[in-house]
């Protein structure tokens, strides 16, 4: 399924792209140019299309290149293509990092310089992330010392009845884990993504009920069911997958296509997410229904996880 899908998500984001970047939000399925620009979400766009080898990419390195500076990275671009916010070490600090160092690993010579010297000018502020999903992302793209800072942090977090990383399931949660199992802690990444799933699968409902934004789910605290957003259900797929690719067990895979079904309607408001016409996401959906505005993150979110099931294809 991803496979067929994933050319008319792509064209989609090349119609949210201009000469800067990658356009954050969509009016309706209409890049809405001013509300400016991410770095998060240029650097996963220059990710998605690397991974697939796809032209017309630099635009999103660029970003990146004007993003970076010794404290850090901007995030927040306006329609004017200039920055309205400080350097920080934010998790757009480390999902930038994520997508230089694929850039250093499989880039076409030119990338590769270019990613190697964003790399070596963020570097120095490796020392003062304190992020746990900053965390994560860095341990994604292969800083070994921050999967040990995160396991530090979970042991430091955990109890019994509460197998985390913090004191509540905030935004993008399976990232946390997803690290852990890349950097070759496959124990506390199984118990926390066990723990995770556990969480978050409705029995009843026969899915996942991910966490919603409109409260989140503090430790003690009701679990607020809404706003879902597809950034859980991509990051979900990828913590699976990843899972799968290290313990070979089968039931990872399955969770990894049930996370993905999601977007297609296995969601407790039985609502396809997925614009059949313009191939791109709902930005997620509330009690009543789903939105109708398709911006960056969400189609991003898409692609991410549609790599991630295609690369077990092929394999």
């Amino acid at each position: 399924m991803p496979s067929k899908r994933i050319d008319l998500a792509l064209a989609y984001i090349y119609k949210m792209t201009d000469e800067t970047g990658l356009i954050e939000h969509a009016k309706f399925s209409e890049p809405n140019k001013a509300e400016g620009y991410s770095t998060d979400d240029n650097a996963r766009a220059y990710q998605a299309m690397l991974s697939l080898g796809r032209p017309r990419r630099n635009v999103y390195l660029d970003f990146l290149k004007r993003a970076v500076g010794k404290d850090g990275f901007h995030n927040d671009m306006d329609e004017g293509g200039e920055w309205i916010d400080e350097p920080g070490l934010g998790e757009w600090f480390g999902r930038a990092m994520v997508a230089v160092d694929l850039g250093i690993k499989i880039g076409d010579p030119k990338e590769k310089g270019e990613c190697r010297r964003i790399w070596d000018k963020a570097k120095p502020a490796f020392t003062q992330v304190t992020s746990r999903r900053t965390m994560a992302q860095l341990a994604l793209a292969g800083v070994p010392q921050m999967a040990d800072k995160l396991v530090a942090v979970w042991e430091e977090n955990r109890t019994d009845d509460w197998e985390w990383f913090e004191e509540g399931l905030y935004y993008d949660n399976a990232r946390l884990p997803h690290a852990l199992l890349t950097a070759g802690k496959i124990i506390p990444g199984k118990i926390t993504l066990d723990w995770l799933i556990n969480k978050l699968w409705d029995e009843k409902m026969n899915c996942f009920s991910f966490v919603g934004q409109a409260g989140w789910w503090r430790k003690g605290e009701p679990k607020a069911e809404f706003d879902q957003q597809p950034v859980e259900a991509g990051g979900m797929v990828e913590a699976c997958m990843a899972a799968y690719r290290a313990t070979k067990d089968k039931k990872y895979l399955d969770w990894a296509n049930m996370a993905y079904e999601w977007y297609f309607g296995r969601n407790i408001i039985k609502e396809s997410l997925v614009d059949e016409k313009t191939g791109s996401i709902r930005d997620g959906f509330n009690s009543l229904e789903c939105s109708l505005n398709e911006g960056a993150e969400a189609v991003l979110s898409f692609v991410l996880a549609s790599i991630n099931l295609m690369e077990n294809e092929i394999s």
